[in-house]
C-alpha cells in the first residue's frame, strides 16, 4: 500500500529519536529505522487522525447526530471483533478512537481503536471465562464504569460502557464532563439535546457483566435511531470550503 500524501521522514528528528530510513510500509502507515540514545528502533509514521483532536480542529463544537451514529456503528463493529477473540480492550476512551486519512479521489475514511497497552483476556480459545484477576491498574483509565470503580475484573461491559461515554464527549453538551451515567436508566438522564441517544444506551444498559453481548440487539438499536441516516453508510473527510468535515 502507498501513502503518497505522507511526507518522507527518512534524515528528520523526533526529539531524541533520529530517522534513517523506510524500512517498510505497513496498512496504515509507514515504518522507519531509527536511533534512540544510540540504540536501534523502529518508529511508525501512521496514516489516522486522533478523533478528538479532528473535532477541534475541524468542528470546534461538535459533530452532526448523523456522523456520530456512524461513528457509533464503527467502533461498535471494533469492539465485536475484539470481544469474539476473547480480549477487552478497556480504555474505550474519546483519544483512542481514531480515523484514517483518505487517500486519492477517495473521501471515505474508517473510525477504529488503538492503543491496546491496558487490554486483557477474558475468555480463553476454548470459550471459556479466564480467572478474575482483580489486580489491574484502575488510575490509568480515563473513565471507569460502575463495575471497575467497584473493583470487579475487567469484562465485555466495561468497553460499551466506556464507548457510550466517548460519544457524550464527542457532542458539545454540557453533559460530557460527567464521569458516570445510570445507563439502565438513559431516558430519565440524559439530557434533552442527548435524548436521541437513548436508543443506543438503553440496549447496553441491559447488558449483564460476566455474559457475551448481544451485538445484535445494540447493533440494530443503532441502526434504528436516525431513521433518516444510515448507520451503515460510508464516513466521509470531505473539504467544505476552506474546512475539512467530517460527516
Amino acid at each position: 500500500m502507498s501513502f503518497p500524501h505522507l511526507s518522507n521522514l527518512a534524515g528528520k528528528k523526533f526529539g531524541k529519536i533520529s530517522l534513517e530510513k523506510q524500512i517498510r510500509k505497513g496498512t496504515i502507515g509507514v515504518i522507519y529505522e531509527g536511533l534512540f540514545d544510540l540504540e536501534k528502533v523502529a518508529f511508525m509514521q501512521c496514516d489516522f487522525a486522533e478523533l478528538a483532536h479532528l473535532r477541534f480542529k475541524i468542528e470546534c463544537k461538535s459533530f452532526t447526530n448523523g456522523t456520530i451514529l456512524k461513528i457509533s456503528r464503527q467502533i461498535l463493529d471494533g469492539l465485536s471483533h475484539i470481544h469474539e477473540k476473547g480480549y477487552t480492550h478497556r480504555d474505550t476512551k474519546l483519544n483512542n478512537m481514531m480515523v484514517s486519512q483518505s487517500g486519492g479521489c477517495s473521501q471515505k475514511v474508517v473510525a477504529f481503536l488503538i492503543d491496546f497497552g491496558i487490554s486483557s483476556r477474558v475468555v480463553d480459545k476454548n470459550g471459556n471465562r479466564m480467572s478474575r484477576d482483580t489486580c489491574f491498574n484502575f488510575s490509568k483509565l480515563d473513565q471507569s464504569t460502575p463495575y471497575t470503580a467497584l473493583g470487579d475484573a475487567p469484562d465485555f461491559i466495561d468497553d460499551l460502557i466506556q464507548m457510550t461515554y466517548s460519544m457524550i464527549r464527542v457532542t458539545n453538551d454540557p453533559m460530557k464532563e460527567q464521569k458516570a451515567i445510570p445507563l439502565h436508566r438513559p431516558r430519565t438522564v440524559l439530557s434533552v439535546t442527548l435524548s436521541w441517544m437513548v436508543p443506543f444506551f438503553e440496549p447496553i444498559g441491559s447488558q449483564k457483566p460476566l455474559s457475551s453481548i448481544d451485538y445484535q440487539s445494540i447493533c440494530g438499536s443503532v441502526d434504528a435511531m436516525i431513521p433518516e441516516n444510515d448507520a451503515r453508510a460510508d464516513l466521509n473527510l470531505r473539504t467544505v470550503g476552506k474546512e475539512f468535515k467530517l460527516i
